[in-house]
Order: structure tokens, then sequence, then C-alpha cells
């Protein structure tokens, strides 16, 4: 960011807990998934510009995506 000042969009990615992927019974990828097909959902955010980002309000930013996956998979 100091070399290059861009926009950052912030993105969240749920649905991985419990796959695969995941760490949640052992290593990545070193036991079938339980389902086979997971539930991934990315939700995108609006760009931050350059001159804003922070790690505080990008990890603020991030959070309320998640929270937003989850509002919508109670749904």
């Amino acid at each position: 960011m100091r070399e290059t000042p861009v926009p950052v969009v912030p993105m969240a990615l749920s649905g991985l807990w419990g796959s695969m992927f995941s760490r949640k019974d052992g290593p990545a990828g070193s036991k079938l998934p339980r389902r086979f097909r997971a539930r991934l959902r990315l939700t995108i955010g609006e760009a931050v510009p350059a001159a804003e980002v922070s790690a505080a309000l990008l990890e603020t930013r991030v959070r309320a995506l998640l929270a937003e996956n989850a509002a919508a998979k109670a749904r």
C-alpha cells in the first residue's frame, strides 16, 4: 500500500469449517468430506479507498460481511 496505493475490496468466505479443506479434525485434506458439496458463500463489500485503508477498518468490514453471511444462512 505504501508503494502502490490502490483501493482494497474486503471479502468474506464462509462455509469452509468442517470441509475437507479445514483443519477441524486433523490436517487439511487428510479426511473425506462430511458432505459432497459444501455450501460456500463469498460476500464482497464496497471498495475502501487507499487513503482510508487500515487493518482495523478492514477487519471491521470483514466481520460485518461474515455477520451478513450468518444472517443469510439463518433465513
